[in-house]
């Protein structure tokens, strides 16, 4: 076969072959005239040569190697949206759930903390006035729950001003020469020595008996006994637990 050349036509940019050698011909597109010597001219193989004329530059022939098509972007299936939707929520639950947990036992601990602060705070309250309490009832004098004799409801005023047992903050008294005495009695001679002190009564009936003695005058709550009159109390008391 004719070794043929590519000539491109300067007017409509149209690709020809012509035979080698030629040196004028005439576009078969577009009429134009064209110099081969004014254009640039390709030698092409054999296989070239059976390009038909008046094809484009840009259109391939046969026989020339396909060109690479450009790759799309892979898109994710549906199944690995689904998945990573998954994932995703997930992890935010998790994370939900950790900041709940953390709250719950900061809560805790705050809350047990306030707990022990405030038992402590209680039980020393409770110290306290146990303590206070008891201070308060040290000289606290003990009164017998027996009534009193309506015969005796206008007690005697005492003549000495010590009260009618005035010997009971003297001398010793013995369980023998008490049992002589009715309980009432017995309870106003062991009451008698307290209020010599200047007690406060409590009970309604002591109070009302010795404020009506012109020789009581109430000081304290808290007064001292001699050791005659500690004794002379309890041995009282013990006759009277027998009355």
């Amino acid at each position: 076969m004719t070794p043929t050349m590519l000539i491109l036509c300067p007017k409509c940019k149209t690709q020809l072959s012509v035979p080698r050698g030629t040196t004028q011909c005439k576009c078969s597109v577009c009429g134009q005239l064209i110099n081969i010597e004014d254009v640039d001219a390709t030698r092409v193989t054999q296989m070239q040569s059976a390009v038909p004329p008046g094809a484009s530059m840009g259109q391939p022939f046969a026989g020339s190697s396909p060109q690479p098509q450009p790759q799309m972007p892979q898109q994710p299936y549906p199944y690995q949206q689904q998945k990573s939707s998954n994932t995703t929520l997930i992890a935010i639950l998790v994370a939900l759930l950790a900041a709940i947990v953390g709250a719950g036992v900061a809560y805790f601990f705050i809350h047990q903390d306030k707990s022990e602060a405030s038992a402590e705070t209680q039980a020393s309250a409770v110290v306290h006035d146990t303590v206070m309490q008891t201070q308060t009832i040290v000289h606290e004098v003990p009164v017998q729950t027996t009534s009193q004799p309506q015969a005796q409801a206008t007690p005697p005023r005492s003549a000495s001003g010590q009260g009618l047992y005035p010997f009971a903050s003297t001398r010793r008294l013995s369980a023998s020469e008490l049992q002589a005495y009715s309980a009432w009695d017995l309870k106003i001679m062991r009451n008698e020595i307290y209020a010599r002190h200047g007690y406060i009564f409590q009970t309604a009936d002591m109070k009302n008996y010795f404020n009506s003695q012109s020789w009581y005058r109430p000081v304290s709550r808290n007064v001292k006994l001699t050791s005659i009159e500690q004794a002379n109390v309890a041995t009282i008391q013990r006759v009277e637990a027998t009355k």
